[in-house]
């Protein structure tokens, strides 16, 4: 940051994430205006680290005028992407899947190829240095509806465990004190319910900002969601099993 504001570059591209909202059962509406986690510093590093980032590029932006454009896309599929994204559950393997509860909600999922389109209007659209743009389409598909795309495009079933959320944490609250023990990086922060309710993603995200400002224009197609999303995820690795 502070080398683009001394090399004068135009403006500064983000990629933050949703990560850093709580998006749990009682998160509602969730917009750009809506704050990031209060308490954000009961959450995972991933969206700890991203919130911190955020906060210094907007200072920055306040004190130095750093030209930063934050976007925060949701859960991205597509090609190149990893087909057992953890966004949708906690996979053990192609064919072994955890819900991060009853997987029944609509997940925040957006298009790799709508996620570039923002960012290309981030860069070319004038006047909005210092705002912030969540890129997540319209809700589409729940966890189960992606495995189920995942089963009929890779042929083979998949076998899903509805997990609750409270099991993941007192799994993770028994291991805190081993993690401490031995000194690993994870035992700073004592488990969290509230980051692991979060991972359910049960919050309404509206994007109307994103669209009108921007002029963003995501898929907002299930079938393609399924056929370009699902489907481009999966295939480099089909085409590695031959």
């Amino acid at each position: 940051a502070r080398a683009c504001i001394e090399a004068g570059v135009k403006r500064l591209i983000y990629t933050s994430t949703i990560d850093s909202y709580y998006a749990g059962g009682g998160a509602g509406r969730i917009t750009e205006r809506t704050p990031l986690d209060r308490n954000i510093d009961r959450r995972n590093s991933y969206a700890r680290a991203k919130a911190t980032i955020e906060s210094l590029l907007v200072e920055m932006h306040r004190t130095d005028g750093l030209p930063v454009v934050i976007v925060r896309p949701g859960i991205v599929i597509g090609a190149g992407g990893n087909p057992f994204h953890w966004g949708v559950g906690k996979w053990a393997s192609e064919s072994v899947v955890q819900t991060w509860g009853d997987g029944n909600n609509m997940l925040p999922l957006v298009l790799v190829d709508d996620v570039a389109q923002a960012m290309v209007l981030a860069m070319e659209t004038p006047g909005i240095e210092g705002r912030s743009y969540n890129l997540i389409d319209a809700p589409m598909l729940s966890a189960r509806d992606y495995i189920a795309a995942v089963e009929r495009l890779a042929g083979y079933h998949v076998d899903i465990h509805t997990t609750p959320i409270w099991k993941f944490y007192l799994d993770d609250l028994a291991k805190w004190p081993v993690k401490r023990l031995v000194g690993h990086p994870d035992g700073t922060r004592m488990p969290s319910y509230h980051d692991w309710e979060s991972r359910t993603q049960k919050a309404e995200f509206d994007c109307t900002a994103t669209r009108e400002e921007l002029g963003w224009t995501p898929i907002s197609d299930p079938q393609k969601m399924v056929t370009q999303g699902v489907g481009g995820s999966l295939a480099a690795w089909l085409a590695a099993r031959g």
